[in-house]
C-alpha cells in the first residue's frame, strides 16, 4: 500500500475505536477518539484534489464533517467518481450530507436509519 499521500497532524492521533461487547452480542460500551477527523474540511480536501480526481471510488464515514461531506457530494458529482459511505453511528447521522443524490451506495444498519 502506497502511504506517500498519508497525512499526519501534530495534534491528533490516528482514529481509535474500542467496543465492549457483551456474550450476547449487544454493544455494552463504546470509546471512540475521533478528533483527526476535525483536521478534514474542504480546504484540505481541495489541497488534494489532484489526488481525488484519480479515484474511482471514494469511501468516507460519517466521522467526517457535514462540510467535509457536502464538499465531497458536489467534487464526486462534478468528477463523475462512485461516493460510499457508511454510517458508523445513531449519533453521527447528523452529519449526513444535505443531498443524497451524490451518494451511490450507503452502508448502515437498522438502528443507524431509524435515527432521527
Amino acid at each position: 500500500m502506497n502511504l506517500d499521500h498519508v497525512q499526519q497532524f501534530e495534534n491528533a492521533s490516528t482514529g481509535s475505536y474500542t467496543a465492549l461487547i457483551s456474550k450476547e452480542g449487544d454493544m455494552t460500551y463504546g470509546l471512540a477518539d475521533m478528533e483527526v477527523f476535525d483536521y478534514i474540511t474542504p480546504e484540505f480536501l481541495i489541497k488534494r484534489s489532484h489526488l481525488l480526481k484519480k479515484a474511482k471510488c471514494i469511501i468516507v464515514d460519517l466521522n467526517l464533517g457535514k462540510e467535509a461531506l457536502n464538499f465531497l457530494c458536489a467534487y464526486t458529482t462534478k468528477h463523475q467518481i462512485k461516493l460510499v459511505i457508511t454510517t458508523v453511528s445513531s449519533p453521527k447521522m447528523k452529519n449526513m450530507p444535505d443531498s443524497l443524490h451524490a451518494i451511490d451506495w450507503i452502508i448502515t444498519n437498522k438502528d443507524e436509519t431509524e435515527h432521527t
